[in-house]
């Protein structure tokens, strides 16, 4: 009996030696990247008002002259969103917008807006699926 306890024991020592280490989960870092001459930009992030469900509490609102740039580690965003508004009588810019994630994620915008281009393209929003 006392053969059955040592030899339970020493099999208990040598699966729990070789458990592996929790790893825990790379933190994905989000940026946002803006350039052009003057416009608005929304971000979304998972720090903004949490808990608030009105989608103008889940945005951040920079201006822009020249260029812009805004990280954050996500942790609980599923998509994020980034919108260009011009204004209304903005003239024909060049705008260059991008989503990035750490893990190689990227959706990009590279066109131009404003009051004059096709459609008369004063506002767009681009997205990236986050997870």
């Amino acid at each position: 009996m006392k053969k059955l306890i040592l030899t339970l024991a020493g099999v208990a020592m040598l699966l729990q030696a070789c458990q592996k280490d929790s790893v825990q989960p790379k933190k994905q870092t989000v940026t946002y990247s803006v350039t052009c001459a003057h416009c608005s930009v929304y971000v979304t992030d998972n720090y903004s008002n949490a808990g608030n469900e009105q989608l103008a509490a889940k945005s951040k609102h920079f201006l822009v002259d020249g260029e812009f740039n805004y990280s954050f580690d996500n942790d609980t965003l599923s998509t994020a969103s980034l919108q260009v508004y011009l204004g209304a009588l903005a003239p024909v810019m060049p705008v260059k917008a991008m989503i990035t994630t750490s893990d190689g994620k990227r959706v990009v915008l590279d066109r131009e807006m404003g009051l004059g281009t096709k459609d008369d393209l004063i506002t767009t929003t681009i997205y990236l699926p986050l997870k």
